[in-house]
């Protein structure tokens, strides 16, 4: 069965294998890509299967700190309607949300490089 929790703890471990498998100096970041369907699913009324939402947020209030979690912006883009935060009819990210991600990307990396 699923459980999110138990997935978060495993990721959480194999993020900190690979992090701290990195030569001294190099930065290791990751990020997951929220689905469509995670995305949206608070606006659909049928049921739809367990997707990942859980363990994304539960990803994000990890502390992590090489996880950089787009969930919040994507997930914020939807609720406040956004248009295209994801391409018509397609999964995939649209160029803005492209763009959105990439300069939280950039910032993350360049704060911490700074710090």
């Amino acid at each position: 069965p699923y459980d999110g929790q138990t997935a978060v703890s495993q990721a959480i471990c194999a993020f900190n294998t690979v992090a701290n498998a990195a030569p001294d100096g190099t930065q290791v970041h990751f990020l997951l890509a929220p689905d469509k369907s995670s995305v949206y699913e608070p606006f659909v009324t049928e049921d739809l299967p367990i997707k990942a939402v859980d363990y994304l947020s539960g990803l994000g209030q990890s502390g992590l700190s090489h996880y950089i979690d787009v969930w919040p912006m994507i997930q914020e883009g939807v609720a406040t309607g956004q248009k295209d935060v994801y391409l018509p009819n397609d999964t995939h990210w649209s160029a803005e949300t492209h763009r959105a991600v990439a300069d939280l990307v950039s910032a993350t990396i360049f704060r911490q490089s700074s710090d």
